[in-house]
């Protein structure tokens, strides 16, 4: 985990290129379960896509889809450990790039919306 998170950071400039790949074998380990390996991939995850956000000055919303899609993808995750990861990246995303996300707002929204609806 800790050497694809390094791989993922490092490469913050070419997420277009691997970020898909990199998220999905992460969101995998997001399923595993033992809790163990969950809490490594959420938090594997969630640092990336925060940090992905921080780097990236772009405002194109493309991006910013791609770069929040596997915190999207992390409602469908039914552990509470990684629910809690989610919420605490989306929170602090929201709070230092929320005025940037425009377009993506409905993403955040979703996320809000599916974690209601899987626990109602």
């Amino acid at each position: 985990m800790a050497k694809l998170l390094e791989i993922g950071l490092v490469n913050l400039d070419r997420v277009e290129i691997y970020w898909r790949p990199l998220t999905n074998h992460l969101l995998e380990v997001c399923r595993h379960p033992h809790i163990r390996m969950r809490e490594w991939g959420s938090e594997a995850i969630t640092y990336l896509v925060r940090s992905a956000l921080l780097h990236e000055d772009t405002e194109d919303e493309k991006v910013h889809q791609l770069l929040l899609s596997p915190l999207c993808e992390l409602s469908s995750i039914p552990h509470n450990d990684v629910r809690s990861k989610q919420l605490m990246a989306l929170s602090q995303i929201l709070h230092c790039k929320g005025d940037k996300l425009k377009s993506s707002w409905p993403l955040a929204i979703n996320i809000l919306g599916d974690i209601y609806d899987n626990h109602r």
